[in-house]
């Protein structure tokens, strides 16, 4: 029983689509061939056939899809030989929805807290500054008789003082108010600042070859989980140390989605530098 794996010969993952396993055969076959061809690279040049005619036929390609993904041969979640995929990626829709959700509530918490500080910096009580007197007899209910007011004219100095003293302590207390007021907006319209956290740096990246692999870890020795063909262009969202893998999002397969991608293989619009560093686990 030939016990060689075809997809690891052609260095693809095992739910490798057609185009993408006819690409990878041609550019081995033009890596391998050449002048001063040795023994050496002609057992390598026959191992690449024969992993070509293994998968070229749909039923010995699913046979060995079944093998090394070990799926039970009552399910058949292979794919399909026109290259179709249907997968929707719900946990994405759902992060983003809550996402502009969160966003839309810290704005309009911000927008009402700025509202209520503008009122209540505006709201200043009428009767301070108005001039009119403070009818302490009518407060207390006692009569403006001969005698009492006898006794407000004696004490009409004390009076005077102790009302502008009363004006004097609600002009402080209203301005420590409107102070602290005005330090708690600050704060709060600081705080939904932060909260409203740009989106991190996102770079388009293409394929410039015709077709890429798309790995586990920073490295040709992690396992293939998808690939990217010429023209399939994604998102670049972080890199790693030497700047020489990136890690992709939005790929056209969304099982390829936080990913690792040679740099070498990409065309990359705008500052490598800018990404995020991301340690490769």
């Amino acid at each position: 029983m030939d016990k060689r794996n075809p997809f690891t010969i052609l260095d693809i993952a095992p739910g490798t689509e057609w185009p993408v396993i006819e690409a990878a055969y041609r550019m081995l076959v033009s890596q391998v061939s050449g002048p001063g061809n040795t023994e050496k690279q002609s057992g390598v040049l026959a191992e690449i056939e024969w992993a070509y005619k293994e998968l070229k036929d749909p039923k010995r390609r699913l046979k060995h899809y079944r093998k090394y993904m070990k799926v039970p041969s009552g399910e058949d979640n292979s794919p399909s030989s026109s290259g179709s995929d249907e997968i929707t990626d719900t946990r994405t829709r759902w992060k983003t929805t809550i996402s502009v959700v969160v966003s839309t509530v810290l704005f309009c918490g911000m927008l009402g807290a700025i509202g209520y500080g503008l009122y209540v910096v505006g709201a200043v009580p009428p009767e301070i500054g108005s001039g009119v007197p403070i009818d302490h007899a009518s407060d207390i209910g006692v009569a403006a008789t001969p005698t009492n007011r006898a006794k407000e004219m004696d004490n009409e100095t004390v009076q005077i003082g102790h009302t502008a003293t009363v004006e004097s302590l609600r002009t402080t207390a209203t301005s420590e108010a409107l102070v602290d007021q005005k330090a708690g907006l600050t704060a709060t319209v600081e705080m939904a600042q932060l909260a409203l956290t740009p989106t991190p740096v996102q770079l388009r990246a293409c394929p410039n070859v015709a077709s890429v692999n798309v790995r586990t870890g920073a490295g040709t020795g992690y396992r293939a989980i998808g690939y990217i063909l010429e023209g399939d262009c994604v998102n670049a969202i972080g890199r790693n140390g030497a700047g020489d893998w990136l890690v992709i999002g939005d790929a056209p397969r969304p099982s390829s989605d936080g990913g690792w991608v040679s740099a070498s293989l990409m065309t990359i619009e705008g500052d490598m530098e800018s990404l995020a560093e991301v340690e490769d686990e």
